[in-house]
C-alpha cells in the first residue's frame, strides 16, 4: 500500500508542472525605456512570455532590424514618433501574440532660437530669450524662457532646454561693450571771419561720429561768419553704446588784431606776428615746455606744418612756402592734451 500511495502523491506534486509544459505559450514583453530621445536610439526588449515558448518572432516597424527571432532583442530606432511592437510566440501546443500599439515613443531634441542682441552697453539692461522648448533651466537658476540681466561684464550664460524626455545644453555669450567719455578739444572762441577745428576725443577708428553739420569725421571745421554763439551737436556710436547730442558752443566775436584764443596761463608767445612766414613760438611754462607737437592748419582745415619739440626753447616755425593769409596753430603735449591754440598771419 505504501508504494501505490507514494506514487500517487508524487504524481499530484508533478501535475502542475506537467500541465504547464503541455500548454500553449502566453506572449508578454517589457522594456525599461518606452520613451527615448532622438535618433538613432537603441532599445532593449525583455521577453516575459509564459509557456514556455520555443520560438519567438518580433516585429518592430520603424526600427533596425524591423524583425527579430532573438528571445531578448535589441533594435535601433531611426524614426521619430510613436512605434508599435508585436511579439508572436510558439511551442508544440500552440501560439500567442501581443501587440502594444504606440508602445515606443522617440522624441526629438529641442530646436531653440535666440531672440535679442548678444551685445549690450556697460550698465544697461537686456533680455536674453530663447523659444522652441518646453522646459528651461538657466545657470542663474531661472526656469523661464527669458531672463533679465544688467551688463557689467561679458559672460556666457548656460541653459538646459527640454522637450519631454529630451534635454539639450547650450550657452549664450553676452558681450558687454563700453564707450569712453567724449570731450571736445579746440578753440571755442573765434574772431569774426576766422575758423577753428573742434576735435572729439578720444579718437577711435571703431567709433562712428555724426555731427549736426552732417560730418562723420572726429572733427569739424567751424567758420566765424557772424558774431554770436553757435552750438554744434555730436552723436557717437560704438557697437551697442552711443552718446547722443553732445553739445559744443562756439563764440564768435568781432576782434581787433591777432590774439591767442586758448593760451594756458599766457605761457605761449609767438613773434613776430604778423611775419613773412618765419615765426618763433616760445612756451614760457617750464612744466609745459617739453615733449610737445606744434601743428599749423590753413583756413581749409588742411595741416600744412607739424613738428615735435622735446626741449623748452624758442621754437622756429617756417611757413615761408605758404601764401599770405591767416593760419591756426595748436600745441599738443605727449599725452594728447591741448596746451594752446592761436593764429598766425603771413604778410609778405
Amino acid at each position: 500500500m505504501k508504494s501505490p500511495l507514494r506514487f500517487l502523491f508524487i504524481l499530484l506534486l508533478l501535475s502542475p508542472t506537467l500541465l504547464y509544459a503541455q500548454q500553449a505559450p502566453k506572449a508578454n514583453f517589457y522594456t525599461t525605456f518606452p520613451s527615448v530621445c532622438d535618433t538613432p536610439h537603441s532599445v532593449f526588449f525583455l521577453n516575459q512570455s509564459n509557456g514556455p515558448p520555443t520560438s519567438c518572432m518580433w516585429y518592430f516597424p520603424g526600427a533596425i532590424p524591423d524583425t527579430s527571432t532573438a528571445y531578448n532583442p535589441t533594435v535601433t530606432y531611426t524614426q521619430l514618433g510613436y512605434h508599435s511592437v508585436k511579439l508572436v510566440v510558439r511551442n508544440n501546443y500552440g501560439s500567442d501574440s501581443l501587440t502594444q500599439n504606440n508602445y515606443i515613443f522617440v522624441d526629438s531634441l529641442p530646436h531653440i532660437k535666440f531672440i535679442g542682441s548678444d551685445t549690450i552697453c556697460f550698465g544697461s539692461k537686456a533680455t536674453l530669450e530663447v523659444i522652441g522648448s518646453k522646459g528651461y533651466h538657466w545657470s542663474t537658476g531661472a526656469t523661464t524662457s527669458a531672463i533679465q540681466i544688467t551688463g557689467f561684464f561679458s559672460f556666457t550664460y548656460t541653459l538646459q532646454v527640454s522637450n519631454g524626455v529630451c534635454y539639450k545644453d547650450t550657452g549664450i555669450s553676452l558681450y558687454v561693450d563700453s564707450l569712453m567719455q567724449i570731450t571736445f578739444k579746440g578753440d571755442t572762441t573765434l574772431c569774426l571771419g576766422d575758423s577753428t577745428i573742434i576735435y572729439a576725443t578720444p579718437k577711435s577708428s571703431s567709433y562712428h561720429y555724426l555731427w549736426s553739420t552732417g560730418s562723420t569725421s572726429d572733427n569739424i571745421k567751424v567758420s566765424g561768419k557772424k558774431t554770436g554763439s553757435y552750438t554744434y551737436y555730436l552723436s557717437v556710436k560704438h557697437d551697442s553704446c552711443s552718446e547722443d547730442s553732445l553739445p559744443v558752443t562756439i563764440n564768435v566775436y568781432n576782434c581787433t588784431g591777432i590774439e591767442n584764443y586758448h593760451n594756458v596761463s599766457g605761457s605761449i608767445v609767438v613773434y613776430p606776428n604778423p611775419s613773412n612766414g618765419l615765426f618763433n613760438l616760445e612756451i614760457r611754462n617750464e612744466e609745459l615746455g617739453v615733449n610737445n607737437t606744434v601743428e599749423v592748419y590753413n583756413m581749409l582745415g588742411e595741416k600744412v606744418y607739424s613738428r615735435f619739440s622735446a626741449f623748452n626753447s624758442p621754437f622756429s616755425i617756417n611757413l615761408s612756402g605758404e601764401p599770405n593769409g591767416i593760419y591756426l596753430y595748436r600745441v599738443i603735449n605727449e599725452m594728447g592734451d591741448l596746451i594752446g591754440t592761436g593764429k598766425l598771419s603771413i604778410q609778405k
